[in-house]
């Protein structure tokens, strides 16, 4: 499902709600062709709005769309013999924002947000 939809509160052309069908239980993968920041975003929102577990939707956002495309062998979870890559986020103001990035375990990007 498209993680804008989430944002949007409904598709902008009249198809299926993204939130409706994660709550359902129908979306495996969040995805986004045209705002990737939305995946973030639509990640807590589904777990704030709707209750639905983090590590849930967070799942739709990582592993389930590595297995989808063939590449859960190296990406998409946390565990030995994978790619470390990985996002750290902290909640600033309410919003999720995105602290340091790892690349294959190594720092590639952090910053310092002020609280």
């Amino acid at each position: 499902m498209g993680a804008p939809n989430i944002l949007l509160g409904g598709s902008h052309s009249g198809n299926m709600s993204a939130a409706e069908a994660i709550e359902a239980g129908c979306a495996d993968v969040l995805c986004s062709d045209y705002y990737p920041p939305a995946i973030l975003h639509g990640v807590f929102k589904m777990h704030e709005k709707a209750g639905i577990d983090l590590p849930q939707m967070i799942q739709k956002a990582t592993l389930n769309p590595a297995k989808a495309v063939g590449l859960a062998e190296d990406y998409g979870s946390i565990a030995p013999g994978k790619k470390a890559d990985l996002l750290i986020i902290d909640i600033l103001d309410g919003y999720p924002v995105i602290t340091h990035v790892l690349v294959d375990g190594r720092t590639t990007s952090r910053v310092e947000y002020r609280r």
